[in-house]
């Protein structure tokens, strides 16, 4: 048996179309992943003040992961120590009101207010 080049009229036709919608679903995951992802690294963080759920509660160098409406943000500090320390007590699963701004470095964000009101861990 020998291997020969075959047109595109002479391939099964299931075997392309198989081919295409694979390369559909493909293209339509990293679709969803890259939209949440340069909706999180591009400044759309929540105008004003939001409640964020703390998914990683702040570690010793000031970082911490919240999440609001599905999407994860990285706060890499805050505007003064005076919010660092309202922040660091919250435990993960609580809720806090604040605002975030986009770091002077580009990567992730500071926070700039908090608020009271947010709710207890469940």
């Amino acid at each position: 048996m020998s291997l020969t080049e075959r047109s595109a009229a002479e391939a099964d036709p299931r075997a392309e179309r198989d081919a295409k919608a694979e390369s559909n679903a493909e293209r339509d995951v990293e679709t969803e992943s890259d939209a949440k992802t340069e909706q999180a690294n591009a400044g759309d963080s929540p105008d004003g003040v939001a409640s964020y759920e703390v998914v990683t509660p702040m570690d010793a160098t000031g970082r911490m992961r919240v999440r609001f409406d599905g999407v994860e943000f990285t706060v890499v500090g805050s505007g003064d120590p005076r919010i660092a320390r309202r922040l660091a007590d919250r435990a993960s699963g609580t809720t806090v009101r604040m605002e975030l701004s986009p770091a002077p470095s580009g990567h992730g964000y500071v926070a700039a207010r908090v608020k009271p009101g947010g709710l207890p861990a469940l």
